[in-house]
């Protein structure tokens, strides 16, 4: 007997669910002393398995687990004991756990269960040394309880992700003690990121079959919890977590909720001078896409790294840790042109574009038609003579396709009725030329006509274009 319960012991955490079920079975009640004394002295990886089977309805066994939790005496066992002691109905099982809690910290009694499972949480997220499965291998165990069968269940994960999974765990098991405890959701959707970022392909089977990505949860996630994610991305650096929650912040926050303050620090805008660019440029799209009212002393970044997103392409200096490819740069180039078009269409007054007109400039003669013609119809909002010239190079660009040239001249024509005609005579000349020549494709030369009119020069020119016509 004693050598059955030494290899139990050497057995170490897949031991549990057998000296459990042996703890349950009335035949083998004069074992039951034995499995008593050895299952405290598995030690710190027993915790686990023996967290999860505190949900057994068996009153002996549970009372067993729960002693065995004090007398292992590690911190990780202070949530679950404090849980039956908030929840449990039977006063045996309560003073029980108390009695156990004591044995590993008294001052845990004082501290809601949720805030220690938080606690326990934050542990896991951080790769505590002291939470590390005891086996040296490539894999860990998730355990829970398999209610149906009324026994302990364990799901093999990669041990590269294991913390941020027992992270998520920990975090539902606090809202499961108090559903309003909001720093668990917070801590939950970085930890999810943290596992996506760690290359978890499919949640274990607890999760139930059609897990989402955390994307899904994160947009679903009130503000204040995708803050507190930031917040804490931001703290640690790491950029897979903070990208995640700025992308799931631009689709569902207004700008109310993207300047959010927590505590003295507003986490968004932190965001826009993080050492990851995908990370800056998303929060400023983020941003510039809410339409802000309200100046924030940050406004000049939102610009910058507009600007800096806009003439990205696939080289790879500053990629960050985010995989920097050339699809991740147009994607980027073209968020933030549209971002730019909005935000001077609708004449924000909060986020000045003035310092970003060289990239626009740069924008119009880019490769892509798209980019150079969304930085065309930027350039029409902005009162300055290079702007408008840059569009007329663009509209007048015989290198450049008709399906470019064509929405230049519209923009050519908005920019001359916002801000009148500020192009030198030469240029103007280069668009009466185009007009007036019969080569000219017809929905080109009507284009360029509009924007000729729309400049409104002098009657002398208009005059011209009607007696050369006339020569007949």
């Amino acid at each position: 007997m004693h050598h059955r319960h030494e290899r139990l012991r050497d057995a170490g955490e897949y031991a549990i669910p057998f000296m459990l079920d042996a703890l349950a079975d009335p035949s083998r009640e004069a074992e039951m002393p034995d499995i008593v004394r050895a299952l405290p002295q598995i030690g710190r990886g027993a915790i686990r398995p023996l967290a999860a089977a505190l949900q057994t309805d068996n009153v002996t066994v549970k009372a067993e687990i729960v002693t065995a939790l004090g007398n292992i005496g590690y911190p990780q066992g202070q949530p679950h004991l404090k849980y039956v002691i908030e929840n449990d109905s039977s006063d045996k099982l309560r003073s029980a756990a108390q009695a156990a809690l004591r044995k590993i910290d008294p001052d845990a009694l004082q501290v809601p269960a949720a805030e220690l499972y938080y606690q326990l949480a934050e542990k896991y997220y951080y790769h505590a040394e002291s939470l590390k499965p005891t086996e040296d291998v490539s894999f860990a165990n998730v355990w829970f309880w398999d209610t149906d069968a009324g026994k302990l269940a364990r799901e093999e994960v990669d041990g590269k992700y294991f913390n941020e999974l027992m992270a998520m765990r920990c975090c539902e098991w606090s809202l499961k003690a108090d559903a309003g405890y909001g720093p668990a959701i917070g801590l939950w959707i970085a930890s999810f990121f943290k596992a996506e970022s760690a290359g978890v392909e499919k949640m274990p089977d607890y999760f139930g079959e059609r897990h989402a990505d955390a994307l899904v949860y994160a947009t679903t996630a009130g503000v204040e919890y995708l803050h507190q994610a930031l917040a804490r991305a931001v703290t640690d650096k790491n950029a897979y977590v903070a990208l995640g929650v700025v992308e799931a912040l631009g689709t569902t926050a207004g700008e109310k909720s993207l300047l959010y303050k927590l505590g003295p620090s507003q986490p968004l805008l932190q965001s826009l001078s993080f050492n990851d660019r995908m990370v800056r440029y998303s929060a400023a799209i983020a941003i510039g896409m809410a339409g802000p009212t309200e100046a924030f002393g940050e406004s000049t970044l939102v610009t910058t790294n507009l600007a800096e997103a806009l003439g990205q392409s696939a080289d790879a200096q500053g990629a960050g840790g985010n995989g920097w490819n050339a699809e991740i740069a147009d994607s980027y180039a073209l968020r933030a042109a549209q971002t730019m078009l909005k935000l001077a269409s609708t004449r924000n007054e909060v986020v000045d574009l003035s310092g970003a007109q060289n990239a626009l400039v740069a924008g119009v003669g880019d490769k892509r038609s798209e980019i150079q013609i969304l930085s065309g119809q930027t350039l029409a909002y902005l009162d300055s003579p290079g702007a408008q010239r840059a569009i007329a190079g663009m509209a007048l660009d015989t290198g450049n396709a008709a399906e470019v040239r064509i929405p230049a001249f519209e923009s050519l024509a908005t920019s001359a009725k916002l801000n009148a005609n500020m192009l030198p005579e030469t240029v103007v000349d280069s668009i009466y030329e185009l007009i007036s020549s019969d080569e000219t494709d017809p929905a080109l030369r009507s284009a360029a006509a509009a924007a000729y009119g729309a400049l409104n020069l002098p009657s002398r020119k208009a005059k011209d274009l009607i007696l050369d016509q006339a020569k007949s």
